[in-house]
């Protein structure tokens, strides 16, 4: 195996149903290390809450767990969830706008098709669970 960079955060699991385990991690901005970051707005903090099938281990409500992903799947969850919905939006607008000439018209197209998106994303969850590979570990600390 090769050097392979792995992306891992903390969390404490909130809810455990047969094997989906739902996790609340703390993702930090990318401007968590700057020293200006308390002047900044733009810092900031955020929960989100990761839903893992897992059969391995036995974990419990409010336990403290790590969860990692390996960069590179990260970067492409990432691009699925953020970066292609934006180029849907704003190819989106810039040809509805052109064929229409009306903002309100391109607009309602372009949050439509981003429903739509979204929409089929929620469907193959299923898919996308099996090709990112998220890991759980026990933390050491008791």
């Amino acid at each position: 195996m090769g050097n392979q960079n792995i992306i891992v955060h903390s969390g404490i699991i909130t809810d455990i149903k047969n094997s989906l385990i739902k996790i609340k991690i703390e993702v930090n901005s990318a401007c968590g290390a700057c020293s200006a970051k308390k002047a900044c707005m733009a810092s900031e903090k955020s929960e989100k809450i990761l839903e893992i099938h897992e059969n391995n281990q036995d974990f419990t409500v409010g336990e403290n767990v790590l969860v990692s992903i390996n960069s590179s799947q990260g970067k492409l969850a990432a691009f699925y969830a953020y970066l292609l919905p934006f180029l849907i939006l704003l190819f989106s607008i810039i040809i509805s706008q052109s064929i229409f000439k009306n903002e309100a018209i391109a607009g309602g197209i372009s949050i439509g098709l981003i429903i739509v998106y979204y929409t089929i994303l929620s469907l193959l969850k299923d898919k996308f669970n099996n090709k990112f590979r998220i890991k759980v570990f026990k933390t050491k600390d008791k």
